[in-house]
């Protein structure tokens, strides 16, 4: 399934080079690299793939920063979120959805990744 993590306040993102390197540093065993195809790299500048909770996860990041998208399970991409909203200041509204939007849930600061699956689950 494909899911979306997103900012509501443009002010916050990250620079393609410092999602890189939070990457790297947090997930050693990932196979990171910047998008290679033209089209493609118009709107997903770093392509990955890594194992998160026993899980295969597939993720690109937006190349102005605002968003990532995962191709995963909802546990798998649960657990990356909650990574993922511990990157930003409690203040930061984050949002995640599916790429058709049948559900949105905000990810508040501290949020676990059991708590971010169950919304997911129940939404």
């Amino acid at each position: 399934m494909t899911f979306m993590l997103l900012f509501d306040d443009d002010r916050y993102t990250l620079s393609v080079d410092q999602m890189a390197e939070v990457l790297i540093r947090d997930w050693p065993t990932v196979d990171l690299h910047k998008s290679a195809d033209d089209l493609y790299q118009q709107t997903r500048a770093l392509v990955w793939s890594d194992v998160v909770a026993r899980e295969e996860v597939e993720g690109s990041f937006h190349v102005d920063g605002t968003c990532v998208y995962l191709e995963s399970t909802s546990s798998a991409a649960a657990n990356f979120a909650a990574w993922y909203r511990g990157l930003f200041p409690a203040e930061v509204d984050l949002v995640m959805c599916d790429d058709i939007y049948s559900f949105s849930i905000h990810i508040t600061s501290g949020a676990s990744a059991s708590e971010i699956y169950r919304n997911i689950e129940g939404a």
